[in-house]
């Protein structure tokens, strides 16, 4: 029987990449803890789907753009819902009638 040592270290976790996935999970589940599950699994199995496919012709950097992609598509529609420009239009003449009118 041999002796095993189960040991975590975190010098193999730095050259992962799991704080950045981590960032974009926290970002796409908008801070609620109960889609974080849900967001992580989804970008897991998208992780693991690029790594499966890397073999038959596909780009190593891909997975990582679309990731990208997601995000930045996801916020950007929150952007556009919570910050929506609205442009007015100017009545003709409506500044000489207000310099007229205060005068």
């Amino acid at each position: 029987m041999g002796d095993f040592r189960h040991q975590l270290d975190p010098r193999g976790l730095d050259q992962s990449g799991y704080g950045y996935a981590g960032i974009v999970i926290a970002a796409l589940a908008r801070y609620n803890p109960f889609a974080v599950a849900l967001v992580a699994f989804l970008l897991g199995g998208l992780q693991n789907a690029g790594f499966a496919l890397q073999g038959s012709d596909f780009p190593a950097g891909l997975v990582g753009i679309l990731q990208g992609l997601i995000l930045f598509s996801t916020l950007g529609g929150e952007l556009f819902v919570r910050y929506r420009v609205r442009l007015a239009r100017r009545l003709r003449g409506a500044g000489s009638r207000g310099a007229e009118a205060s005068g």
